[in-house]
């Protein structure tokens, strides 16, 4: 009669190294009863040698565990990773929508002829930050320069004339959104090939 393959894979991955290790241990204390029978020559002695070989046992049998703990400890940390990266990238993803969303509403006041909100501009330059924090460092990156031209939009609305002010915003506020369109695009190529 033999076991079911669910029982002697639960059997094998479970307890197969403690098992392993008790026979060797095992086959030695045989080899050594048969070697010296002086160590199992009366009953203290006898007991001493098995109270040996289980202590030797007891400290595989605790280095076994150490190992296995130490591996579901590492894979527990490799799934967390995973989870935060993707709670990441679903906060990411939330701020490029919210961001395209005030971009949206800030061309269409911009086609209008109104202007922008504060409430837009703020939110825009705080999102599009958010998103592009490297890119903000660089004093050279078209991301900061866009974020320079949302920063000036109402002294620029005041000081110069009507038309280039919303021409160089509108320029900039379209730039934004194909960095944000970029960037959304690689965060989901990124979870497609994770797949």
């Amino acid at each position: 009669m033999s076991m079911p393959q669910s029982v002697r894979n639960w059997f094998s991955s479970k307890f197969a190294c403690h098992i392993y290790s008790f026979l060797v241990i095992l086959v030695i204390a045989i080899a050594c009863y048969f070697y010296d029978k002086d160590l199992f020559g009366s009953l203290p002695k006898t007991v001493g040698s098995v109270s040996a070989f289980l202590t030797v046992y007891g400290v595989i049998f605790a280095l076994i565990e150490l190992v296995r703990t130490r591996t579901a400890a590492e894979l527990a940390e490799q799934r967390v990773t995973e989870v935060v990266q993707v709670v990441e990238d679903l906060i990411t993803a939330r701020e490029i929508t919210e961001c395209q969303i005030a971009v949206e509403s800030a061309l269409d006041g911009i086609s209008r002829n109104e202007d922008i909100s504060a409430r837009y501009v703020v939110k825009i330059i705080r999102l599009y930050s958010q998103v592009f924090p490297d890119a903000m460092l660089d004093e050279q990156s078209p991301h900061r320069s866009n974020r320079s031209i949302l920063e000036t939009y109402r002294y620029v609305k005041r000081v110069s004339d009507k038309s280039k002010g919303p021409v160089q915003t509108q320029k900039a506020l379209m730039s934004i959104s194909g960095h944000l369109a970029e960037m959304q695009g690689h965060t989901k190529r990124g979870k497609e090939n994770a797949q």
